[in-house]
């Protein structure tokens, strides 16, 4: 039996458009947003990927892209590649002598106060400081030992303890806070710092829902290195679901296991180093912290 004419051209483009895509799995769904993320940091100095971009590159749809990213990371693409190019720009800050006009530029920014306006909210410090801090943080000769971390404040709330783990109970200076969204941009509503995993406590913030991540830092020597440990955590973790404060209750898994990064993780973008410099007694008081934090 003869196929009409029409039928058979549908036919045909429906066979080589199916060809062209890959059969969807779960290690495609994967390998479609590594792709991505891919793309996102080799434009990550320059013009910004679209979304429309992006979607052609994991050979999906604007709209299933934008589910299926989510899905896998856990933020949206549009976040993930602002974390990205944010990301880059901390790096070129702390590793490089450009100037932060020139950084600004260098990562796809067309206006020095929109990077900086993003970059402060997200970091937690503006560039310059972030660039002061790293370089003091980087000539103390300070060490790290448990007794000198701040604990936490009792009384300004409830309390949250729970246990970090490392790969093989690894020492390490291991950084823990908790924020309102589902990715670890701009300052912590609370947060502490420990020399090697174990017990942990955070006054509990205001009634509401967190997220806890923890980032881990090679940590031989106490504060010096720690701008350049800051680009390149060595392990990282979230507690598995959120946490939900009511009165002075928390409910919710609050221990974490630290594991190497993988590429679907979202950079790590607030400064470790300026945390460190208000939770550590010995290096927040002297004028150097004062001068460098802007106060």
């Amino acid at each position: 039996m003869m196929m009409p004419a029409a039928h058979l051209i549908r036919h045909r483009h429906r066979r080589r458009r199916t060809a062209r895509r890959p059969a969807v799995t779960t290690t495609t769904w994967s390998a479609a947003v590594e792709r991505v993320i891919d793309l996102m940091h080799q434009r990550a100095r320059g013009r910004p990927p679209s979304l429309r971009e992006m979607a052609d590159t994991a050979y999906f749809s604007p709209y299933h892209f934008h589910r299926l990213f989510c899905r896998l990371t856990g933020v949206p693409p549009g976040r993930f590649l602002s974390a990205v190019r944010l990301a880059t720009a901390k790096r070129l800050l702390v590793e490089s002598g450009l100037r932060v006009t020139d950084v600004c530029f260098e990562v796809g920014y067309e206006s020095l106060g929109t990077f900086t306006t993003q970059f402060t909210q997200a970091v937690g410090v503006s560039p310059n400081r972030l660039r002061r801090l790293t370089a003091t943080l980087a000539g103390s000769s300070a060490r790290l030992d448990p007794v000198e971390l701040m604990p936490p404040d009792r009384r300004h709330g409830p309390t949250i303890s729970g246990h970090v783990q490392t790969p093989d109970n690894a020492a390490a200076l291991i950084c823990l806070g908790l924020f309102a969204a589902p990715l670890p941009q701009g300052r912590p509503r609370t947060c502490a710092l420990l020399t090697g995993p174990g017990e942990y406590q955070l006054v509990a913030p205001a009634d509401g829902t967190y997220h806890l991540f923890a980032a881990a830092l090679r940590w031989p020597d106490g504060a010096r290195g720690a701008g350049a440990a800051d680009t390149a955590p060595l392990w990282v973790g979230a507690s598995p679901g959120p946490l939900h404060v009511r009165g002075r209750q928390v409910s919710g898994c609050t221990d974490v296991a630290l594991r190497p990064r993988q590429r679907t993780d979202p950079p790590i973008v607030v400064s470790l180093p300026s945390l460190l410099a208000e939770r550590l007694p010995g290096l927040s008081r002297p004028a150097a912290w004062a001068d460098a934090l802007g106060r």
